[in-house]
């Protein structure tokens, strides 16, 4: 499910936290557990036949940011219905999907995502 929000653009220079607020999508009384912990991942956006598409080596077109695996700098931490992650040297030009997986009381998986919009060079 895509979350209530995009984040701004990221400056290639910059390191910064991208959170993700699970507080109107977890049932009531329910909560995200440590075990298993919060997953994020991360995809490059690139355009098929016109529709923005999660780059895959499948889909025979160059990677806009062959690298962007390193975009994420370390892993996830959560404070109750926020999950956050560290991100850093997004390619100016390039468009990022977050997605964010968590795991409830009740066993149920909750994935919520957002876009990172690409930096235009200066």
């Amino acid at each position: 499910m895509r979350a209530s929000k995009d984040f701004d653009p990221q400056d290639p220079t910059e390191i910064e936290l991208f959170g993700c607020d699970f507080v109107n999508d977890l049932p009531q009384g329910d909560s995200i557990v440590i075990n298993p912990a919060p997953v994020v991942t991360i995809g490059v956006i690139v355009q098929v036949n016109s529709v923005p598409t999660v780059w895959t080596s499948a889909l025979g077109i160059p990677n806009p940011d062959p690298n962007y695996l390193s975009r994420l700098l370390a892993a996830p931490t959560f404070d109750g219905t926020l999950v956050s992650v560290l991100v850093g040297g997004c390619q100016a030009g390039c468009q990022y999907k977050l997605t964010y997986t968590v795991t409830t009381t009740s066993g149920k998986a909750i994935s919520l995502y957002a876009y990172i919009p690409p930096e235009t060079s200066p």
